[in-house]
């Protein structure tokens, strides 16, 4: 099942999750900001075919951000400005890892081509390599994997409120 997730307007011009629109790698969202007063883009345009899933226990089986369903080949971009942490090959595929002044460090996963390396500090937006098919896109901070949907700004919540 692929999920389809695109900017609307919810209450208040906040943004909300619709199944219509396409999200492109330029699209601008009302979430975190990497310290440089940007917002973070997407990798790159694609389908998120599979959403976050947080895993029962550290090792469970789940997904730790999103996966893209792309064909590959695509230009893979910075999502927010930093420095690269990493960048090489796991499993025979390339991964980049970007500390952002915010905390926040961000990863793609999947890449054919791997175009920084590590120390650089690279701008929101700049090429960071090519993707293969469905490339991967986590957020951790303080260790810890978060949904992209709350970098993004694009998560809801709940508030409870108390019965009289």
């Amino acid at each position: 099942m692929a999920v389809l997730l695109a900017v609307s307007s919810g209450a208040a011009g906040s943004p909300g999750l619709s199944p219509l629109v396409g999200v492109s790698s330029s699209t601008e969202f009302g979430g975190a900001q990497p310290g440089d007063g940007e917002p973070y883009v997407l990798p790159l345009q694609a389908v998120v075919v599979d959403p976050f899933r947080p895993p029962a226990s550290p090792w469970g089986p789940g997904n730790r951000g999103w996966e893209f369903g792309n064909p590959g080949g695509q230009e893979v971009v910075a999502v927010g400005a930093g420095t690269v942490a990493w960048a090489g090959w796991v499993g025979g595929r390339g991964v980049v890892t970007i500390r952002h002044a915010d905390g926040i460090l961000s990863s793609v996963t999947g890449l054919s081509a791997v175009a920084v390396r590590r120390g650089v500090a690279v701008r929101r937006g700049s090429p960071i390599g090519t993707a293969m098919a469905h490339l991967h896109l986590g957020f951790r901070f303080d260790g810890d994997y978060i949904d992209p949907a709350i970098v993004y700004g694009l998560a809801h919540h709940a508030v409870l409120v108390g019965m009289p």
